[in-house]
């Protein structure tokens, strides 16, 4: 420790980090605007924190900015610290925000991603997750979901894929 200059009594304990795991599959995105494609669907990849002690999931880099059609993007703005991947498959991930924008705009909402039910507030989008079919390790193929919405509009997210281990 010395040698990258921390002291005797500088340090009072270590965390292990966790481990990397990268979701890689499918994103469908439904906006009840009428102003932009419905749905928008692309791949996305995202990385997670796994912590298998405790089955915490943290967000390490959500997934990259997706363009609306031509009228703006969604991009992930961050999420809440408390995500779980439990040893049946489930996962939860609070406090997810979003933020949508325009030249003009920018709207932020904040969903529960999990591989429950997801049902957008006036009913128009009721989405159905599925847990992760390998568990022990924080791996398989999962679908989380979530609802809300943008600047009056319900929206729905569908993220349809697989976590895998990463190095």
């Amino acid at each position: 420790m010395q040698d990258v200059g921390i002291t005797d009594n500088d340090l009072s304990s270590l965390t292990i980090a966790g481990e990397r795991r990268q979701f890689s599959g499918q994103a469908t995105i439904k906006i009840a605007s009428g102003k932009v494609p419905d749905p928008v669907v692309v791949e996305v990849a995202m990385t997670f924190l796994f912590y298998p002690d405790t089955r915490r999931l943290l967000v390490e880099n959500g997934f990259s900015v997706i363009a609306i059609g031509t009228l703006g993007t969604i991009s992930y703005d961050s999420a809440g610290d408390n995500g779980t991947f439990g040893t049946d498959g489930q996962i939860t991930i609070p406090d997810f925000k979003v933020t949508a924008s325009s030249g003009i705009f920018s709207v932020d909402a904040t969903i529960l991603l999990s591989t429950g039910n997801a049902v957008s507030p006036t009913g128009r989008y009721n989405e159905t997750g599925s847990p992760a079919d390998s568990p022990a390790d924080g791996l398989g193929n999962c679908t989380l979901v979530g609802a809300g919405q943008l600047a009056g509009d319900d929206f729905s997210v569908i993220l349809a894929g697989v976590f895998t281990a990463l190095s």
